[in-house]
């Protein structure tokens, strides 16, 4: 009789909630969790404190791009057996299969509420491409390798050279509501924190952040930006990737001079506050005790 009660209460549990972080182009030793000192180059305590309290996985792999890794997740699928090269988003061959299915679709199946924010990267030819065609109920999103922080302006799409496109999307329809002037990991946690805010807690949640952070361009707030001045000047290669006089590291202060360590680190920063921000409205929510919650780079 012991056992049948036991059974009868797991089976009533309520599903678990998700929340999954995909971080774009994050390095092995630009997390405090994965280095042995401590470094005031590495600012990263809402991630080092959840992998305290949960499990680090240290022999965990992802691919070597965006593309076919974002392709595995969302579809539950080694890489080999979905994409395996970077690919234009508008092209017809990049992305995930139509006839595959993603897991957010199965979770919205089983009365799932389900969400994305973030960078796609996993097919834009069809809508059944999209996040909204792979399960997601709402997205805020854009689709290619990477846009302008601030702008959101197209910078690896179809028109490289065209800075007129606009690569930011709600769902099924341009992301007019919200492009602004603000920087995008601000306006992708405003959607996650106001998600959980209206959330009915009568149905489990999935919540899918994919970070811009931290792929070039290297932009950020000068506020962040200023507390990391101490690092040395070691450019590197990285403004390359950037045309500065299009996309300024804060278009508020064009004269901040591109140091890539600098930015980049910073860039980090917001990024482990954005995470903070949502597992705190969790909590506040009375979720978090039944969250989990899963993150990797890409």
């Amino acid at each position: 009789m012991a056992r049948s009660l036991a059974l009868a209460t797991v089976a009533a549990a309520a599903p678990p909630n998700f929340f999954f972080i995909l971080v774009d182009d994050l390095g092995f030793g630009d997390v405090g969790f994965n280095r042995k000192e401590v470094s005031p180059e590495i600012i990263s305590p809402h991630m080092d404190a959840l992998v305290e309290s949960g499990v680090h996985l240290t022999r965990h792999y992802v691919h070597r791009m965006c593309t076919p890794t974002r392709t595995s997740v969302q579809s539950g699928r080694l890489p080999v057996h979905v994409n395996i090269g970077l690919g234009s988003p508008c092209d017809d061959n990049t992305g995930i299969p139509r006839n595959m299915t993603g897991f957010a679709e199965h979770l919205q199946h089983v009365g799932y509420s389900t969400h994305f924010a973030g960078k796609w990267d996993a097919g834009m030819a069809t809508p059944k491409h999209t996040p909204h065609g792979r399960g997601y109920d709402t997205s805020l999103h854009y689709f290619s390798h990477k846009n302008d922080f601030w702008s959101q302006a197209n910078m690896q799409t179809c028109c490289e050279s065209d800075q007129t496109i606009i690569d930011f999307w709600r769902t099924d329809h341009g992301a007019a509501d919200v492009n602004s002037t603000d920087y995008s990991e601000f306006l992708f946690r405003n959607e996650l924190v106001g998600i959980v805010e209206k959330h009915d807690t009568a149905k489990p949640l999935l919540l899918f952040y994919a970070p811009h952070v931290a792929h070039c361009p290297l932009q950020v707030p000068k506020e962040y930006y200023d507390k990391f001045a101490f690092m040395s000047n070691d450019e590197g290669k990285c403004s390359a990737q950037t045309d500065k006089s299009v996309h300024p590291i804060d278009p508020r202060h064009p004269e901040l001079e591109y140091k890539c360590r600098q930015q980049y680190h910073a860039m980090v920063m917001v990024m482990d506050e954005v995470v903070g921000n949502v597992t705190e409205a969790l909590k506040k929510k009375g979720m978090w005790e039944n969250t989990l919650v899963v993150m990797s780079s890409d």
